[in-house]
């Protein structure tokens, strides 16, 4: 059996979509796989694209559409409601939450969409949830940065990326080096070397050749 690419498998998701009767002219904001050991499951963010409020989650292997209006999401038994607010933005987050959540597809509109979310939440939100550090690793590795989502938004966006850092204290930064590849975090401040190498010499006495810059 022919192994796809993420590319080809994408292209195929977006027309099966296409071709459903559930959407009028739907428009896919992302692509996240599920890889469980038990069930995989692909989630797509999918709105219409003459109203977009009617917006849902379409499962790809049950090709059941659910209006995000109907959908709760819980983490650890609690449903969530600091982060998540019935919006996309929010449901995306807290997917990727979960590590078994791979990220296939966003667009370039909600990843300005993401960016203005993200930029309008509270510093303890932003602390409390490791899923908006893993997407603003994403962004990174992916060539997503402000100057580019700026020549395309309506307004102008805050650099999250550039600010990243800065709404750390010195032990959340720690966390993060721990919860990171390295190789990824020095990609991810390769132009911020001189706060990564000032962070690193305080922590040069916890921090293990695994972690050399």
């Amino acid at each position: 059996m022919e192994t796809l690419t993420l590319k080809q498998a994408n292209i195929i998701i977006i027309e099966q979509i296409n071709e459903s009767n559930l959407f009028n002219r739907p428009e896919i904001d992302f692509i996240l796989f599920n890889d469980r050991e038990e069930t995989s499951q692909t989630l797509i963010g999918v709105h219409e694209q003459d109203t977009p409020s009617l917006s849902y989650i379409y499962i790809l292997e049950t090709k059941d559409a659910i209006p995000m209006k109907d959908i709760k999401v819980y983490k650890k038994d609690t449903v969530v409601t600091d982060l998540y607010n019935k919006d996309f933005e929010g449901y995306f987050l807290l997917q990727i939450e979960n590590e078994e959540i791979d990220i296939n597809y966003v667009s370039l509109d909600f990843h300005i969409r993401l960016w203005n979310y993200i930029a309008s939440l509270d510093n303890d939100i932003r602390h409390k949830y490791f899923s908006l550090k893993y997407y603003i690793v994403y962004c990174k590795e992916n060539g997503i940065n402000y100057r580019l989502l700026n020549t395309y938004s309506k307004n102008e966006l805050e650099d999250i990326i550039g600010e990243f850092y800065l709404m750390y204290d010195e032990d959340d930064f720690f966390n993060i080096l721990e919860n990171f590849n390295w190789t990824i975090i020095s990609t991810l401040f390769e132009e911020n070397k001189k706060i990564i190498n000032d962070y690193l010499n305080v922590y040069k006495h916890l921090i293990g050749k695994k972690y050399e810059y």
